[in-house]
């Protein structure tokens, strides 16, 4: 159980290193507590991603506004913009996985349906509202309670910390969105963060250089995670790895090169379990990559 008010302020201290300094971020959240049942990460995830998707829409920067209430008996949040809007045939089509109006290479078209998905298992609705040239807003309705808290609210600067290091990270994720957030992320921890939108850019990197983690994505244009892993692993062969991928994991063991006992984080993740499996892997002694299979050399990523 958790109070949406605390969830959206905690969620808009990360939006504010996210959004750029042309757009301003408002919040108008409910005098009372907003109470409902749902998995606090995976909803931070949801609002992240819609936010992110309102910066997109306002080119030239505007207001991004993030708002609770109450509605009958739903707990209602808010995303809105001031952006660019949608047709009414796109607006059909944004929970559509794999749908993206976004130039090849800057998403996948999974953040929407994912924060469907997410919202619908928590007993929820959402819905979009948007006129061209005006803006868009995301209206989220979840399931209302009125139980009390089993415990007192956390005051926002008591909110348990997440693991955190020092440690220098490779991070290479070809999605723009999920590269800024797990900067983002991991850079608040502490680590220091050198970041690749591409495998040839990762290779530019690790020449320059030296880290302690690759954290790469599986499936990407040039060569898959797991081919750049071997690449890089010549001339470091001591190099912790952690692949993340929205694929089945059977698709990855397939045609990503994984091996079952791989570190491994599945997306959608929520950022609580992104700070606990960086940390362990950082912590656990360090295993050498096998040699990469024939099979993989110089196969095209799907």
């Amino acid at each position: 159980m958790v109070d949406l008010n605390e969830t959206v302020s905690r969620t808009a201290r990360m939006l504010e290193r996210l959004i750029g300094d042309d757009v301003t971020l408002v919040l108008e959240l409910s005098a009372e507590p907003v109470l409902t049942e749902v998995d606090p990460g995976q909803f931070e995830q949801v609002l992240v991603n819609l936010a992110l998707n309102g910066r997109d829409a306002m080119s030239s920067g505007g207001e991004l506004r993030l708002s609770t209430s109450h509605a009958g008996d739903s707990a209602v949040v808010e995303v809105s913009d001031c952006g660019r809007g949608m047709d009414e045939a796109t607006r059909l089509r944004i929970f559509e996985p794999f749908f993206t109006t976004k130039e090849p290479g800057r998403g996948t078209g999974l953040g929407l349906s994912t924060a469907y998905g997410i919202v619908h298992q928590a007993g929820g609705r959402i819905e979009v509202e948007t006129e061209l040239g005006v803006g868009t807003v995301f209206r989220i309705a979840l399931p209302r309670t009125d139980r009390a808290l089993p415990l007192p609210a956390l005051a926002e600067d008591s909110w348990p910390e997440r693991p955190s290091g020092t440690e220098t990270i490779l991070l290479v994720e070809d999605q723009d969105v999920v590269r800024e957030l797990v900067q983002t992320s991991l850079e608040e921890w502490g680590y220091r963060v050198v970041s690749a939108g591409t495998p040839g850019a990762a290779i530019e990197h690790a020449g320059d250089h030296e880290f302690d983690l690759l954290l790469t994505d599986v499936m990407m244009p040039e060569m898959n995670g797991r081919e750049l892993a071997s690449l890089l692993a010549t001339t470091r062969p001591g190099m912790r790895v952690l692949f993340m991928s929205g694929y089945a994991s059977h698709v990855l063991h397939e045609d990503g090169g994984l091996h079952e006992d791989t570190n491994f984080l599945e997306k959608p993740f929520a950022l609580a379990a992104l700070a606990e499996k960086v940390r362990s892997v950082l912590d656990a002694p360090v295993r050498e990559l096998e040699p990469q299979s024939p099979y993989l050399a110089g196969r095209p990523s799907g």
